[in-house]
């Protein structure tokens, strides 16, 4: 098979590439040509995920190993596969707390770009109380590599916020489910970094607000952030609580240069502050806006407080596409309301930059109301009734629809 061997190594890339992400085509290629090994191998493990086991009966009867001590193995014998991971998504059992998997698997791991890092079953970890030092030391380097510029963590809490203060890479950060010890017990020790991480891109909720408040002002020895969030260029917040809504409020008055902001909300005045607390120099470059709730009956405003909210933000903004979800429990909301006809004057005449709405409104109902279609029908007249504004509007394109979804309950 010398024919592989003799082209140019520009050609081989091209062959591999070819196969795009298709495993079973590079594993193929993988055994024609000593030349194509090394090029499928960088395709092949470039990301990899170290999940739970298969627990299929004929794994199980096959009495086949955890995917984390497979790659561990897999490592012993070929150490250079290290060399082509790119991506990390590692899946911690509590098997894994067990022995020396974890480490074994990533202690090897020296060029990873992107990490997320959560648990199985959907059951939270606490890092300080069920993570061994040598558990802990090892996620510690992977998290601090330098390579590193993406970060997810899911249901891990007590991460020590200053695991963050050498990641100076890290660009994206997304805490989901990440809970924290008080702020009075925090000790960052005696770092004194002449650089921090400074963020493009920040997710967070559930959970995880307490965390990133600590995130916010936690300082270094020397007066320096653990975090930079001055030019995160992209926010996704998801509100469940007040509490949660005083911790976006600092990202907001933060952020000098925010382009895209991404904002839920599961209460009533989840919105409340967003045309008043945001950086003025935010409102020069903010260009989309989404925004997803829901309204459950109708006491409650049917767009949240938005229109309040954007009304402060009129003439003084240069967004460009606003993106609504509106989730409507059938059994509690009886009509469509008139907030919606302002809205549509509001947008209009304070959004001249406005290229681009879209109104998303899905309905949730029960099995015992799936028949009855008037609030389905009132919503879907919304645009000839109270949006005949931007319906006519040539200079905004506007994407109106209506879903319908049956609420499952559990037994």
């Amino acid at each position: 098979m010398g024919f592989f061997s003799d082209l140019p190594p520009e050609i081989l890339s091209e062959v591999v590439d070819g196969l795009g992400d298709d495993l079973f085509a590079l594993e193929a290629c993988s055994q024609t040509c000593r030349a194509l090994l090394p090029l499928c191998r960088k395709k092949v493990f470039r990301t990899i995920e170290l999940g739970p086991q298969d627990r299929s009966a004929s794994a199980q009867s096959q009495g086949q190993q955890r995917i984390i001590v497979s790659f561990g193995r897999l490592l012993d014998s070929n150490p250079e596969i290290a060399n082509h991971v790119r991506e990390v998504f590692l899946i911690i059992e509590p098997a894994d707390l067990e022995d020396d998997s974890i480490p074994r698997a990533v202690d090897r791991l020296n060029r990873v770009q992107s990490l997320c890092l959560y648990t199985s079953n959907r059951v939270s970890l606490n890092w300080e109380t069920e993570m061994s030092n040598s558990i802990q030391q090892s996620l510690s380097r992977l998290i601090q590599s330098p390579t590193l510029t993406s970060l997810n963590i899911d249901r891990i809490s007590n991460i020590p916020i200053s695991t963050y203060i050498t990641c100076v890479n890290l660009s994206h950060l997304s805490l989901w489910s990440v809970g924290s010890k008080p702020a009075q017990d925090l000790d960052l020790g005696s770092y004194s970094p002449t650089a921090v991480p400074r963020l493009k891109f920040l997710a967070f909720g559930a959970s995880s607000t307490g965390y990133v408040e600590q995130l916010i002002r936690g300082r270094c020895s020397n007066g320096a952030p653990v975090m930079d969030f001055r030019s995160l260029g992209e926010l996704k917040v998801h509100v469940h609580t007040a509490s949660d809504l005083a911790a976006v409020h600092q990202i907001m008055k933060i952020v000098e240069r925010l382009e895209i902001f991404v904002y839920a909300v599961n209460i009533p005045d989840g919105f409340l502050g967003f045309g008043s607390v945001m950086n003025p120099s935010s409102w020069a470059t903010l260009r989309k806006l989404r925004f997803i709730y829901d309204v459950l009956d109708d006491v409650q405003d049917h767009i949240c407080g938005l229109y309040e909210e954007l009304k402060a933000i009129q003439g003084i903004n240069v967004i460009q596409e606003l993106d609504l979800h509106c989730n409507v429990l059938k059994n509690g909301v009886r009509g469509t309301g008139e907030e919606w006809k302002r809205l549509d004057t509001l947008l209009r005449e304070g959004f001249p930059k406005l290229r681009k709405v879209s109104l998303l409104i899905t309905i949730w109902g029960s099995p015992e109301n799936v028949d009855d279609t008037r609030l389905e029908t009132e919503f879907y007249n919304l645009p000839r009734d109270q949006f005949s504004g931007l319906t006519n509007y040539k200079d905004v394109a506007f994407d109106f629809s209506v879903k319908t979804r049956v609420l499952q309950y559990s037994q």
